[in-house]
């Protein structure tokens, strides 16, 4: 199924639970400074489809710690794109 971008969207059905996912990586790692100035303490990261989530953790770990990250970049070259999801921009 789709958005009002014309994105399509992954699904998965598992018993009564219905799993829809972002068509593209969701990555707020940029933002992290943000996220830390809103009282949150630690982050779940929840892979799906990754191929090195410990690459992942690695980045977010360095980026905590102000290094820069490449993730992103990283991110786009195998996915096309990220998103921020609705972290920044709430739900209608």
């Amino acid at each position: 199924f789709g958005d009002e971008k014309n994105v399509d969207f992954k699904t998965k059905r598992e018993n009564d639970l219905s799993i829809i996912y972002n068509s593209y990586p969701i990555s707020i790692i940029e933002h992290l400074d943000k996220v830390s100035e809103s009282g949150i303490d630690y982050l779940l990261l929840d892979f799906t489809f990754e191929d090195n989530p410990q690459e992942i953790v690695d980045e977010f770990v360095n980026a905590r710690y102000k290094k820069t990250s490449i993730l992103n970049e990283r991110l786009k070259e195998k996915w096309g794109n990220i998103t921020h999801g609705h972290y920044f921009r709430g739900v209608d």
